[in-house]
């Protein structure tokens, strides 16, 4: 038997509270990925991906440990058909340290944010 999975509405991880709102903090994260693919993310927010990543089963979600960088995962971006997603983790604001790993397709299901 599965279990219905909740629906989770949309945030960005924050540390401190006088951070960025999650929509400019997002908006953000959205200019540093574009900058890097040249092109950008689709529209879609993502809450969790699961994948094979390095070797094995992987579970990436908004809000914890990047199972590979044990860094706070901020954001999931899709790059769009056929590209990669990417996964951006660290601190909101500080986008010069932010770590952007790819995870290349095909990907087992993605679960997206209540809207």
């Amino acid at each position: 038997m599965t279990v219905a999975e909740q629906p989770v509405t949309f945030f960005v991880p924050r540390v401190d509270p006088t951070q960025p709102d999650d929509e400019t903090a997002y908006a953000a994260i959205v200019r540093c990925t574009t900058a890097d693919a040249g092109a950008p993310p689709r529209d879609c927010r993502i809450h969790r991906l699961w994948c094979r990543r390095g070797g094995r089963d992987t579970v990436i979600e908004v809000g914890r440990e990047d199972p590979d960088n044990g860094e706070i995962v901020l954001a999931i971006l899709d790059l769009g058909r056929g590209l990669p997603y990417v996964v951006h983790c660290g601190t909101p604001g500080d986008e010069e340290n932010a770590v952007r790993d790819r995870v290349n397709r095909p990907v087992y299901a993605v679960s997206e944010f209540a809207s």
